[in-house]
């Protein structure tokens, strides 16, 4: 036995943890956390660099779309009106409505002929400065303009002041015009029109720009990147308070499927699904200098 007992020391020290390996270890392990750390402050700050970058690189872009606007505005209302007074340039207020559809006959569309119509009651009494630009998906033709025109008077009384320098940019060739539409998501469809609005200012670049849809993450495009005043007129919003109670009271409805109300963890991740959107249509949504509304929404 006296002669076991220097093996089992040897033994015992050698799997005994020694004070050096110990502060070895801790100092790996503070190296691997600063490392990381540094990875996460050089991604973030990346992000955010890129992000400037490109916001900075749009601005200038949109700048210079929305000057030859300008121009061509200016050019194509005196060609329209010989007596109409001369416009500088830079006086010029570019007021663009994003509707797609204002060749519809709902509320919307009404309010959008209405503020249309108040802008020509301006532009006599002397604001000779605007012009006014529709967004819309519609195609062009010949007589495009006089039977819209025709449609809205015999609709909603309002006839739209000739005087008023009044343009269409029609993006028919950036949608689908498919006769059956395709059920999306809220996030798909908000895609939409972010993507139809890049190309909307990619063709004229206003000064002011109102959304009479409730499309609100347009704002991202106008607002941010083209750096646009930003109004809106609210006559159905992409979510509401309503929806998101029907989704938590699981009754079934046109955006609330039976198949889902059955289920509490599908009808919690909805409600999820929905609360986060919720916050972020009211992120963009704070985009706007001015919002109008039909109700309470």
């Amino acid at each position: 036995p006296s002669d076991l007992s220097p093996l089992l020391l040897t033994l015992i020290h050698t799997h005994s943890p020694s004070p050096q390996n110990g502060s070895n270890t801790y100092e790996s392990k503070e190296k691997m956390y600063n490392f990381l750390q540094c990875l996460v402050l050089s991604t973030i700050t990346t992000i955010l660099l890129a992000f400037i970058v490109t916001v900075i690189i749009c601005r200038y872009h949109f700048r210079t779309i929305r000057k030859q606007s300008i121009a061509t505005l200016n050019k194509n209302s005196q060609k329209k009106d010989q007596n109409a007074a001369t416009t500088n340039d830079k006086n010029s207020l570019i007021i663009a409505f994003y509707h797609p559809n204002c060749s519809m006959g709902g509320g919307g569309e009404r309010v959008l002929w209405k503020a249309i119509y108040v802008l020509g009651d301006l532009y006599r009494a002397g604001m000779t400065n605007i012009n006014v630009v529709v967004y819309t998906k519609d195609a062009l033709s010949k007589s495009y303009k006089d039977d819209l025109f025709q449609h809205v008077k015999s609709r909603f009384s309002i006839t739209v002041p000739p005087s008023l320098p009044l343009s269409f940019v029609h993006l028919h060739d950036s949608v689908d015009t498919s006769e059956t539409p395709k059920r999306q998501s809220m996030i798909a469809q908000s895609a939409e029109t972010v993507k139809l609005a890049w190309k909307a200012m990619n063709k004229l670049t206003p000064h002011v720009y109102i959304d009479t849809t409730g499309c609100a993450f347009t704002f991202i495009v106008a607002k941010l990147l083209a750096g646009c005043t930003v109004a809106a007129y609210v006559h159905y919003p992409t979510i509401s308070t309503d929806m998101l109670s029907m989704v938590f009271e699981r009754r079934p409805s046109y955006n609330n499927d039976s198949k889902i109300t059955a289920s509490r963890i599908t009808t919690c991740i909805k409600l999820i699904y929905y609360t986060i959107f919720a916050i972020a249509y009211g992120i963009v949504g704070s985009m706007s200098s001015l919002v109008m509304v039909n109700s309470t929404w």
